[in-house]
Protein backbone atom coordinates (compact mmCIF):
# COMPACT_ATOMS: atom_id res chain seq x y z
CA UNK A 1 0.00 0.00 0.00
CA UNK A 2 1.17 3.26 -0.19
CA UNK A 3 2.32 5.28 2.21
CA UNK A 4 0.98 8.63 1.27
CA UNK A 5 -2.29 6.36 1.77
CA UNK A 6 -1.67 5.20 4.92
CA UNK A 7 -1.18 7.92 7.16
CA UNK A 8 -4.70 9.44 6.09
CA UNK A 9 -6.07 6.04 6.99
CA UNK A 10 -4.47 5.76 10.29
CA UNK A 11 -5.80 9.52 11.12
CA UNK A 12 -9.28 8.64 10.08
CA UNK A 13 -9.16 5.44 12.19
CA UNK A 14 -7.50 7.48 15.14
CA UNK A 15 -10.34 9.96 14.63
CA UNK A 16 -13.34 7.32 14.65
CA UNK A 17 -11.79 5.73 18.00
CA UNK A 18 -11.58 8.85 20.01
CA UNK A 19 -15.07 9.97 18.56
CA UNK A 20 -17.06 6.57 19.98
CA UNK A 21 -16.89 8.05 24.05
CA UNK A 22 -17.13 12.02 22.73
CA UNK A 23 -20.25 10.96 20.85
CA UNK A 24 -21.85 8.74 23.71
CA UNK A 25 -21.19 12.09 26.16
CA UNK A 26 -23.09 14.02 24.36
CA UNK A 27 -25.83 12.08 24.46
CA UNK A 28 -26.08 11.67 27.61
CA UNK A 29 -29.29 13.36 29.30
CA UNK A 30 -28.79 15.87 31.87
CA UNK A 31 -29.43 14.51 35.14
CA UNK A 32 -31.92 16.12 37.70
CA UNK A 33 -34.11 15.35 40.56
CA UNK A 34 -37.26 17.80 41.53
CA UNK A 35 -38.95 17.12 45.15
CA UNK A 36 -42.14 18.36 45.87
CA UNK A 37 -43.13 18.36 49.66
CA UNK A 38 -45.42 20.20 51.72
CA UNK A 39 -43.82 23.32 53.92
CA UNK A 40 -45.95 22.48 56.72
CA UNK A 41 -47.61 19.62 58.76
CA UNK A 42 -49.05 19.21 61.82
CA UNK A 43 -47.63 16.58 64.85
CA UNK A 44 -48.07 13.16 63.55
CA UNK A 45 -49.73 13.72 60.53
CA UNK A 46 -48.53 11.93 57.41
CA UNK A 47 -47.14 13.36 54.70
CA UNK A 48 -45.38 13.00 51.16
CA UNK A 49 -42.21 12.99 49.70
CA UNK A 50 -41.98 12.77 45.81
CA UNK A 51 -39.16 12.85 44.00
CA UNK A 52 -39.10 12.56 40.34
CA UNK A 53 -35.69 12.16 38.79
CA UNK A 54 -34.44 12.58 34.75
CA UNK A 55 -35.92 9.97 32.78
CA UNK A 56 -33.42 7.63 30.20
CA UNK A 57 -31.10 6.32 33.10
CA UNK A 58 -31.41 2.79 34.95
CA UNK A 59 -30.38 2.01 38.43
CA UNK A 60 -31.85 4.82 40.08
CA UNK A 61 -31.07 5.06 43.91
CA UNK A 62 -33.28 7.58 45.76
CA UNK A 63 -31.90 8.47 49.73
CA UNK A 64 -33.61 10.42 52.27
CA UNK A 65 -31.96 11.48 55.69
CA UNK A 66 -34.28 13.46 58.34
CA UNK A 67 -33.02 15.16 61.25
CA UNK A 68 -34.60 17.12 63.98
CA UNK A 69 -34.41 17.74 67.60
CA UNK A 70 -36.49 15.36 68.82
CA UNK A 71 -37.61 12.21 66.37
CA UNK A 72 -40.09 10.72 68.81
CA UNK A 73 -43.04 9.27 66.45
CA UNK A 74 -41.01 9.94 63.53
CA UNK A 75 -42.24 6.77 61.07
CA UNK A 76 -40.58 5.17 59.10
CA UNK A 77 -36.52 6.02 60.80
CA UNK A 78 -34.56 8.81 59.69
CA UNK A 79 -32.89 7.27 56.73
CA UNK A 80 -35.22 6.23 53.99
CA UNK A 81 -34.02 4.45 50.42
CA UNK A 82 -35.36 2.99 47.81
CA UNK A 83 -33.64 1.40 44.24
CA UNK A 84 -35.82 1.29 40.96
CA UNK A 85 -34.12 -0.59 37.92
CA UNK A 86 -35.75 1.69 35.53
CA UNK A 87 -38.50 3.77 37.83
CA UNK A 88 -37.98 7.36 37.91
CA UNK A 89 -39.51 8.83 40.45
CA UNK A 90 -40.44 7.50 44.04
CA UNK A 91 -42.83 8.98 46.73
CA UNK A 92 -42.01 8.23 50.31
CA UNK A 93 -45.22 9.01 53.14
CA UNK A 94 -43.55 9.93 56.32
CA UNK A 95 -45.31 10.51 59.35
CA UNK A 96 -44.33 13.71 61.30
CA UNK A 97 -43.25 13.55 65.10
CA UNK A 98 -45.39 14.06 68.07
CA UNK A 99 -42.81 17.75 68.66
CA UNK A 100 -43.31 20.65 66.91
CA UNK A 101 -39.41 21.33 65.43
CA UNK A 102 -38.09 22.03 61.70
CA UNK A 103 -37.15 19.01 60.16
CA UNK A 104 -34.42 18.96 57.98
CA UNK A 105 -34.29 16.71 55.34
CA UNK A 106 -31.53 15.46 52.86
CA UNK A 107 -32.49 14.42 49.86
CA UNK A 108 -30.01 12.26 47.35
CA UNK A 109 -30.40 10.45 44.35
CA UNK A 110 -28.45 8.87 41.66
CA UNK A 111 -29.13 7.05 38.57
CA UNK A 112 -26.63 5.34 35.48
CA UNK A 113 -26.12 5.78 32.30
CA UNK A 114 -23.70 3.88 29.95
CA UNK A 115 -21.86 3.07 32.80
CA UNK A 116 -21.52 6.14 34.50
CA UNK A 117 -22.70 7.32 37.32
CA UNK A 118 -24.79 10.78 37.78
CA UNK A 119 -25.63 12.58 41.32
CA UNK A 120 -28.28 15.17 42.60
CA UNK A 121 -29.09 16.33 46.37
CA UNK A 122 -30.73 18.78 47.68
CA UNK A 123 -31.58 19.95 51.64
CA UNK A 124 -35.29 21.22 52.35
CA UNK A 125 -37.26 21.89 55.19
CA UNK A 126 -40.47 21.25 56.89
CA UNK A 127 -42.18 23.03 59.88
CA UNK A 128 -43.97 20.66 62.23
CA UNK A 129 -46.43 22.39 63.99
CA UNK A 130 -49.41 21.77 66.44
CA UNK A 131 -52.38 21.29 64.81
CA UNK A 132 -56.25 22.81 65.13
CA UNK A 133 -59.28 20.04 65.48
CA UNK A 134 -62.44 21.29 64.84
CA UNK A 135 -65.33 18.94 65.46
CA UNK A 136 -69.19 19.83 64.38
CA UNK A 137 -71.98 17.53 64.73
CA UNK A 138 -74.80 17.58 61.21
CA UNK A 139 -77.96 16.72 62.05
CA UNK A 140 -80.86 15.84 59.63
CA UNK A 141 -84.21 16.88 61.04
CA UNK A 142 -85.41 16.10 57.35
CA UNK A 143 -87.68 12.34 56.80
CA UNK A 144 -85.46 12.31 53.46
CA UNK A 145 -82.10 11.64 53.20
CA UNK A 146 -79.83 14.28 51.75
CA UNK A 147 -76.34 14.25 49.65
CA UNK A 148 -73.25 16.24 49.50
CA UNK A 149 -73.87 18.18 52.68
CA UNK A 150 -70.21 20.70 52.46
CA UNK A 151 -69.48 22.35 55.35
CA UNK A 152 -67.33 25.27 55.01
CA UNK A 153 -65.12 25.91 57.76
CA UNK A 154 -63.89 29.92 58.67
CA UNK A 155 -61.12 31.32 60.99
CA UNK A 156 -61.47 35.12 61.57
CA UNK A 157 -63.65 35.45 58.60
CA UNK A 158 -61.17 33.42 56.32
CA UNK A 159 -62.26 30.11 54.78
CA UNK A 160 -59.57 27.28 55.32
CA UNK A 161 -61.30 24.32 55.18
CA UNK A 162 -64.40 22.59 53.32
CA UNK A 163 -65.75 19.19 54.48
CA UNK A 164 -68.19 17.22 52.95
CA UNK A 165 -70.60 14.41 54.03
CA UNK A 166 -71.92 12.78 51.09
CA UNK A 167 -75.18 11.51 53.00
CA UNK A 168 -77.07 12.25 56.21
CA UNK A 169 -79.94 9.97 56.31
CA UNK A 170 -83.37 11.27 58.26
CA UNK A 171 -83.47 11.85 61.57
CA UNK A 172 -79.48 10.83 62.02
CA UNK A 173 -76.43 12.93 63.15
CA UNK A 174 -72.53 12.40 61.68
CA UNK A 175 -69.47 13.96 63.53
CA UNK A 176 -67.37 15.86 60.93
CA UNK A 177 -63.34 16.23 62.02
CA UNK A 178 -61.35 18.47 60.33
CA UNK A 179 -57.26 19.46 60.90
CA UNK A 180 -56.53 22.89 60.80
CA UNK A 181 -52.71 24.18 60.46
CA UNK A 182 -51.83 27.56 59.69
CA UNK A 183 -47.95 28.33 60.74
CA UNK A 184 -48.84 32.16 60.85
CA UNK A 185 -51.96 32.14 62.94
CA UNK A 186 -51.16 34.37 65.77
CA UNK A 187 -51.35 33.00 69.90
CA UNK A 188 -54.42 34.54 71.38
CA UNK A 189 -58.23 34.77 70.59
CA UNK A 190 -59.84 33.57 67.21
CA UNK A 191 -63.10 32.62 66.21
CA UNK A 192 -64.31 29.98 64.18
CA UNK A 193 -67.31 30.14 61.91
CA UNK A 194 -68.85 26.74 60.44
CA UNK A 195 -71.60 27.34 57.77
CA UNK A 196 -73.69 24.28 56.07
CA UNK A 197 -74.27 24.74 52.21
CA UNK A 198 -78.17 23.29 53.13
CA UNK A 199 -80.96 24.92 54.83
CA UNK A 200 -82.13 21.67 56.03
CA UNK A 201 -79.34 20.68 58.13
CA UNK A 202 -78.59 22.06 61.18
CA UNK A 203 -75.31 22.27 63.64
CA UNK A 204 -75.00 20.78 67.24
CA UNK A 205 -78.94 20.68 66.31
CA UNK A 206 -79.51 24.62 65.93
CA UNK A 207 -79.25 26.41 62.65
CA UNK A 208 -77.18 25.43 59.82
CA UNK A 209 -74.46 27.81 60.84
CA UNK A 210 -72.36 28.36 64.18
CA UNK A 211 -69.88 30.68 65.39
CA UNK A 212 -67.37 30.34 68.55
CA UNK A 213 -64.51 31.14 70.12
CA UNK A 214 -60.94 29.48 70.95
CA UNK A 215 -57.56 29.69 71.68
CA UNK A 216 -54.75 29.24 69.88
CA UNK A 217 -51.44 28.69 72.09
CA UNK A 218 -50.83 28.52 75.28
CA UNK A 219 -53.51 30.70 77.36
CA UNK A 220 -51.84 33.47 79.51
CA UNK A 221 -51.65 32.65 83.26
CA UNK A 222 -53.03 35.37 85.73
CA UNK A 223 -52.44 33.25 88.99
CA UNK A 224 -49.48 35.60 89.68
CA UNK A 225 -51.71 38.69 89.73
CA UNK A 226 -54.32 36.71 92.14
CA UNK A 227 -51.02 35.86 94.59
CA UNK A 228 -49.92 38.98 94.63
CA UNK A 229 -52.96 40.67 94.68
CA UNK A 230 -53.35 38.52 98.00
CA UNK A 231 -49.95 39.31 99.31
CA UNK A 232 -50.60 43.14 99.08
CA UNK A 233 -54.18 42.59 100.89
CA UNK A 234 -52.71 40.74 103.81
CA UNK A 235 -49.95 43.36 104.03
CA UNK A 236 -52.59 46.13 104.03
CA UNK A 237 -54.55 44.26 106.88
CA UNK A 238 -51.17 44.05 108.89
CA UNK A 239 -50.18 47.25 108.95
CA UNK A 240 -53.91 48.46 109.53
CA UNK A 241 -54.14 46.39 112.77
CA UNK A 242 -50.88 47.53 113.41
CA UNK A 243 -51.56 51.39 113.51
CA UNK A 244 -54.75 50.52 115.27
CA UNK A 245 -53.20 48.40 117.81
CA UNK A 246 -51.12 52.18 118.60
CA UNK A 247 -54.30 54.32 118.73
CA UNK A 248 -56.39 52.18 120.81
CA UNK A 249 -54.04 52.00 123.85
CA UNK A 250 -55.38 53.30 126.80
CA UNK A 251 -54.15 56.64 128.24
CA UNK A 252 -53.42 55.05 131.25
CA UNK A 253 -51.31 52.48 129.68
CA UNK A 254 -49.49 55.23 127.80
CA UNK A 255 -48.58 57.18 130.87
CA UNK A 256 -47.25 54.15 132.76
CA UNK A 257 -43.54 54.15 132.63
Amino acid sequence: MNKYFTIPILFALAAILLAGPIANAQTAPFYSSQVSYPSDVGTGQQFNITITSSAGFSNYNFTIYIAGTNLTGLSPTNTIHQYYASKYNYTATITAPETPQTLYLYIVTSAYFDGVQYNYSEMITVSVISPIYFHVFLSNPTSYPVYDVTATFYVDGTPVLQKTVPKIMPGSTVEVNATYINPNLGHGSHTLTVTINNANIKIDGNANSISTKFYYGTPPNYNWIYYVFAVVLVFMVIMVLGSNRGRNQPKWKKAKK
